[in-house]
């Protein structure tokens, strides 16, 4: 009897190690279904990034490159600007000449950190308004991401241009936030309270471009955020870091693509509620169009070309020029593979992985360890776009950024778009049947 008892516990015990056991397995199966379906693609068959961002990087260029030079590049740059911008841009380049020697300087940092999102037009939009924030309250300028990555690993400051980069040394402990959303987006320059902060940290919210690019508009005496103001200022910040120009270079050479030679597409297909032909990929996070994709059926691939083909009519009635290329950007791969296949004049760059967002990692909430190359292709695409000819615009702020960022003049919005504020663009939007 007593044997048959410690039998019996034994088995007992059995069953709950078992139970145990297929439990961890189960729990260890689902961290390897997250980490590898959301990161396989990004961490092996992303190409490796060669470029390795350094603080200095622009500092080591200028070594290359005498006094005088520095000044034919900064007057070119400035020459088209208000007196106002011209005089902030040489006083920043004397602070920061002088290394920050003078303890009473102060500093306006553009932060992009962990807890932040936003994707690349949401990140750089609205920089002119926050230069403009840092003129006014007599602050330098300086930006800085750790989320994904160094912000130097895409964008660097032009010869020439504000150096933006953070000294290597710098301490941001006695930073000061400035978050608009706390403070009824008020104005910076219009808050005494942080008048005496040496430091202050602030990042984009949607007023700031909304509502503080207008009022910048205004101050500049423009009636829109397509006028080449916007467009000299974003000349004075950023430029393609050297892998991402060096994409850029090879996609446009390849394509057989010149600067302002071409017009320009954007479908953010992957854009909640673009399209109900759109469904979302069965995910166990979540079943979001934008975070996960959607399936490619037979009825998505149709609606992309019926939207492409509504894009390039939009095209025809505003370009004048019919007989250009056509650049075409998208989020999704495979709308690029079927519009280049099947329309004539239309190119575009098919990457060998889904182009990145840069908010992606934010979405999934999981060790971050997606290459910076991956975040490339994004990239490239919207500077291309930015060189368009003529730009139709679709859902979202990819297309509306690309369309101020650079110099042209010719936007039209193929679909429905809430960024449209402030905007010198036509409207071409296709009435929905009832």
């Amino acid at each position: 009897a007593l044997r048959g008892c410690y039998c019996t516990n034994y088995s007992l015990r059995g069953q709950h190690s078992l139970k145990k056991f297929l439990l961890l397995l189960i729990f260890a199966a689902f961290c390897l279904y997250a980490y590898f379906w959301r990161h396989y693609f990004a961490l092996v068959l992303a190409p490796p990034s060669t470029f390795r961002p350094r603080h200095h990087y622009y500092h080591e260029k200028l070594r290359h490159v005498n006094v005088s030079q520095i000044e034919k590049l900064r007057n070119d740059l400035i020459e088209p600007l208000p007196k106002w911008v011209k005089e902030y841009v040489s006083w920043h380049a004397q602070v920061r000449s002088s290394g920050f020697k003078d303890n009473n300087t102060k500093i306006l940092l553009v932060s992009i950190e962990e807890h932040h999102s936003g994707g690349l037009a949401d990140r750089l939009r609205s920089l002119p308004f926050l230069l403009w924030e840092a003129m006014t309250s007599e602050r330098v300028f300086l930006m800085q991401w750790t989320n994904p990555c160094a912000m130097e690993e895409f964008l660097l400051p032009p010869l020439g241009g504000i150096d933006w980069t953070v000294p290597r040394d710098f301490d941001t402990s006695d930073a000061v936030w400035y978050i608009y959303d706390q403070h009824g987006n008020t104005r910076l320059t219009n808050n005494d309270d942080y008048k005496q902060y040496t430091l202050i940290k602030t990042w984009h919210n949607p007023w700031t471009f909304v509502g503080g690019m207008p009022l910048l508009a205004k101050a500049l005496n423009v009636s829109t955020l397509s006028d080449p103001v916007f467009y000299q200022i974003y000349r004075l910040l950023l430029t393609p870091s050297p892998p991402v120009q060096q994409m850029m270079d090879d996609t446009m050479h390849t394509l057989c693509l010149k600067h302002q030679e071409y017009n320009g597409i954007h479908l953010r297909a992957r854009y909640p509620g673009v399209s109900d032909a759109f469904q979302a990929k069965s995910s166990w996070f979540s079943r979001s169009v934008d975070a996960d994709g959607f399936k490619w059926t037979p009825a998505a691939q149709q609606e992309v070309l019926h939207l492409v083909d509504h894009a390039v009519e939009c095209l025809k009635d505003e370009s004048t020029n019919k007989s250009l290329p056509i650049y075409f950007a998208s989020d999704t791969n495979e709308a690029v593979k079927v519009v280049t296949r099947e329309q004539n004049d239309v190119v575009g760059m098919v990457t060998p992985l889904e182009k990145m967002h840069l908010n992606r990692n934010d979405r999934v909430g999981l060790v971050r360890k997606t290459p910076p190359s991956a975040f490339y292709p994004a990239i490239v695409d919207l500077w291309i776009l930015s060189q368009a000819k003529c730009i139709a615009v679709g859902a979202g702020g990819f297309g509306v950024f690309a369309s101020i960022l650079g110099p042209s003049d010719c936007i039209v919005f193929h679909m429905e778009n809430s960024f449209v504020g402030g905007n010198a663009a036509k409207y071409c939007i296709e009435e929905k049947e009832p």
